[in-house]
């Protein structure tokens, strides 16, 4: 079992059948105002109820980075499948941007473009973003992180 955490640049966990995710290696960056571009909403359901339930901007934005690993969890199965849905958004200003969602399965700490679950452009408010991704059969058992980043005027890929 793996799990999953989020951040904006959100980080989760996933804890895949004796792995876990969770989020963010980064700990600078991130908006540098309130009034930003933000990851407004991210939602996965995985494994024994057990479920990601993120959402932005509800004190106003979020400036720097989020480390959500303790609080947003959830349990996924190698060679199972799921979505991640991913509200781009802002707290505030709208201003144009990309965005993209990672899960780490080698467990390097290094979010690569294999491990990408889908990308994003636009200027938000924009419609959800599905994610459907299948566990990896050789993904590591344990604790996994998975990332969520939104960029304002950023341009793909997203790094």
């Amino acid at each position: 079992m793996n799990k999953i955490f989020i951040n904006s640049m959100a980080l989760f966990v996933l804890s895949i059948m004796a792995t876990n995710l969770w989020g963010q290696y980064c700990v600078t960056a991130g908006p540098s105002s309130t009034f930003d571009s933000n990851t407004e909403g991210v939602t996965l359901a995985g494994d024994a109820g057990t479920t990601i339930a993120y959402t932005g901007c509800t004190a106003g934005g979020v400036s720097g980075v989020e480390d959500l690993t303790a609080t947003q969890i959830v349990n996924v199965t190698a060679s199972s499948s799921y979505t991640a849905d991913v509200q781009f958004g802002t707290c505030g200003g709208n201003y144009a941007g990309a965005g993209e969602a990672w899960i780490d399965w080698n467990q390097n700490d290094i979010f690569e473009a294999s491990e990408s679950l889908g990308t994003w452009t636009g200027t938000p408010p924009s419609t959800l973003s599905s994610f459907a991704f299948t566990v990896p059969a050789n993904a590591l058992t344990g604790t996994t992180r998975m990332r969520v980043m939104q960029e304002e005027k950023g341009t793909l890929p997203l790094d």
